[in-house]
């Protein structure tokens, strides 16, 4: 935590700076878009994370959209409250994407929600067996009322130890010795807790400059995106001229033509996966370049078909001694 967080501002080329918004000591700022008719008028987003070596949050209160008219000396949330925006501890990483042009002013924002999931999905509610992830935001009553023979098979399938039975299990949680989260944690797999989706993830979501509230542009959950690892991407953009064209970034990249309410993949056989930029040629909407854990892609058809582009030799490091 420290104070030096927030958007900073120069108008001598960078050689002084001036810190414009400040949100708290945990919460940074990752977006920022600025109107290509209004220099003054700017959207930036904030957002409230912390990580260390036993422990990740990736979501906060101090998380949210902010709006300037003046060239950042003055800010406004515009995501709290009654704006529609999601709002809490569970909002997470946020990106942003702005056209104004002559079919009006676009503002959207890619959300990776922490909140959990309300509804069970229709597999979850038929099987019978219980699994791993059921215990991960179970509630303590909801752990009591368990069947003990169920949980006694679940157990014993799970690799506990004997001495950790059915009902000696319920009375530590009875107890309060342990949550029902620390079933989930025994035995614990990094790679498999990535794909474990309990929360919402990826939403997206319109900004109406009339109403002065957000409008989710989809109805259906957006799966297989970005997973529980959305803190990883936050990248979405919008045409220049043609608003209702918009792209997300994830372990695929999406596209929509239809203002954000249906989506597809844009993603082919020689795209690799996960992508953190996009450049959509202002001129020709079918032209992108695309960024990715693989190098660079580029398409002249909408992202229908793309050309690889690992000619300059491009390298991750991990760690040099």
């Amino acid at each position: 935590p420290n104070t030096n967080r927030g958007l900073y501002k120069t108008t001598d080329s960078g050689k002084t700076w001036m810190k414009k918004l400040y949100v708290d000591d945990t919460s940074g700022i990752v977006d920022l878009v600025m109107d290509p008719k209004n220099s003054n008028h700017l959207f930036a987003s904030s957002w409230t994370k912390s990580r260390t070596a036993w422990n990740f949050q990736e979501s906060g209160s101090g998380s949210g959209i902010w709006e300037s008219v003046d060239g950042g000396e003055k800010w406004t949330n515009i995501s709290c409250g009654d704006s529609g925006f999601p709002y809490g501890p569970g909002t997470g990483r946020i990106g942003l994407a702005f056209s104004n042009n002559e079919r009006g002013l676009y503002l959207y924002a890619a959300l990776d929600n922490q909140n959990r999931r309300l509804d069970e999905p229709t597999e979850t509610k038929s099987r019978t067996a219980l699994e791993r992830i059921d215990f991960k935001v179970m509630k303590k009553d909801d752990f009591m009322a368990l069947d003990t023979a169920k949980l006694q098979t679940f157990l014993e399938g799970a690799g506990f130890p004997e001495k950790y039975s059915a009902e000696k299990v319920l009375s530590m949680v009875e107890d309060n010795e342990i949550t029902p989260k620390a079933i989930y944690d025994h035995g614990a797999d990094a790679n498999q807790d990535l794909f474990d989706t309990p929360v919402i993830g990826l939403e997206v979501y319109a900004w109406n400059a009339d109403s002065l509230k957000w409008n989710r542009t989809h109805e259906d959950y957006l799966d297989d995106v970005v997973y529980t690892y959305g803190y990883y991407f936050g990248l979405i953009r919008v045409h220049p001229s043609n608003p209702s064209h918009v792209y997300v970034a994830g372990v695929p990249l999406l596209k929509s033509s239809d203002s954000g309410k249906t989506w597809k993949s844009i993603s082919t056989e020689n795209v690799h996966a996960d992508h953190h930029e996009l450049w959509i040629n202002p001129n020709n909407e079918n032209h992108l370049i695309n960024g990715n854990d693989g190098g660079v892609n580029i398409s002249y058809d909408g992202g229908e078909n793309y050309i690889k582009c690992n000619t300059p030799a491009v390298g991750q490091f991990y760690t040099v001694a």
